[in-house]
């Protein structure tokens, strides 16, 4: 009985110090992982803010206006041997335009630069000034070519370079405008850049522009101003890559919907896209890092310009009274009667015009 006793003494004390061995065990644990938390927290903070903080643009390079050399004939970016396809030449024969329109178009566009062509594009004076449009576009496969030489032949607006047309060409697309016209037609006024799918009332950009600028404007680059900070997209359709663009945000730039620049400009922009790297998505490339590069100021008319095909719809379902946007995008589904339905409208609000 008495071993008994002693025996179950001894199993209740080594309970007791297995208790306490694990009790021990686990504020020890307790403590180091305390220990642990506390001293990597700050770490942990660091990650996040790593995280958090962007990459933002910043042009390290600065080019002084008026003083950089002009590229030769043959050259475009980084093309040696770069030649106009169809030249438009007569765009400018009847003297300096006011405004020179370059549409941005695909080689397939026929309908959109035919709408154009008889409905705003056939404005060609107004408040004794003159406006020529052109249709930029590179090479394509021959059947398109050939209709396109025809186009060419017929209406002499065609603007086609020597390189294969791409989104990835776009900057290439766009500086041959420019290219286009301080050789061709180097006294015009202001360049109007626009893309294909977008409705103007060239009657209130004349007034805009005389009214604002003058007959004889310097240093003008007016748009809707896209605001510094916005993220490239790296996926889908425009998706950019890092060795493509290797910062987190894009600087300020212009909309590509459609923009003014003045004459001296787009001789200067031309001349320093060839020393800064090359970048396809041609908005960014010459009115962002181009532009900044040059030390370019961009005048914001965010107000007379719509991104949003409802809001001319709205307009048309008003009735009477000018439109409040100088320009407009149009849906695509219904973008032939959208046109004739706007160009109407306009004519009827400009019962002055002969």
């Amino acid at each position: 009985m008495a071993l008994k006793n002693i025996f179950g003494d001894l199993l209740r004390c080594k309970a007791v110090k297995i208790r306490y061995f694990f009790l021990w065990v686990s504020a020890m644990g307790g403590f180091l992982f305390t220990l642990t938390g506390t001293r990597r927290r700050p770490e942990l903070q660091n990650v996040i803010d790593d995280t958090l903080q962007l990459n933002e643009y910043h042009s390290n390079v600065h080019f002084p206006r008026n003083v950089l050399s002009q590229l030769s004939l043959k050259e475009l970016l980084h093309l040696k041997d770069f030649t106009f396809v169809h030249n438009a030449t007569k765009i400018c024969r009847e003297g300096p335009p006011f405004i020179l329109v370059l549409v941005h178009t695909a080689p397939n566009h026929f309908i959109h630069r035919k709408l154009i062509r008889n409905t705003w594009g056939s404005i060609r004076h107004f408040h004794n000034v003159t406006i020529s449009v052109g249709f930029l576009l590179g090479e394509t496969d021959r059947r398109l070519q050939s209709r396109i030489r025809e186009e060419s032949n017929q209406y002499h607006d065609i603007i086609q370079g020597s390189f294969v047309d791409s989104y990835r060409n776009l900057s290439l697309k766009h500086l041959m405008g420019y290219k286009w016209a301080t050789e061709f037609c180097p006294k015009a006024t202001f360049i109007f850049k626009l893309d294909d799918d977008v409705y103007v009332d060239a009657f209130q950009v004349v007034k805009f522009l005389i009214f604002t600028f003058g007959l004889s404007p310097t240093s003008v680059l007016a748009c809707s101003v896209v605001s510094a900070g916005t993220l490239p997209q790296r996926n889908g359709k425009w998706s950019v890559t890092r060795k493509e663009y290797s910062f987190d945000t894009y600087p300020e730039y212009c909309s590509g919907m459609g923009y003014i620049v003045s004459m001296d400009i787009v001789r200067d922009i031309l001349a320093a896209s060839k020393r800064l790297p090359f970048f396809w998505v041609d908005d960014i490339f010459v009115t962002g890092i181009v532009a900044e590069a040059l030390g370019l100021s961009r005048l914001p008319i965010n107000a007379h310009t719509s991104d949003r095909p409802e809001d001319m719809i709205n307009w048309l379902k008003q009735g009477k009274g000018p439109s409040p946007y100088m320009l407009g995008l149009i849906s695509p589904r219904d973008r032939i009667e959208r046109t004739e339905l706007l160009w109407n409208k306009t004519l009827i609000n400009y019962n002055f015009y002969p």
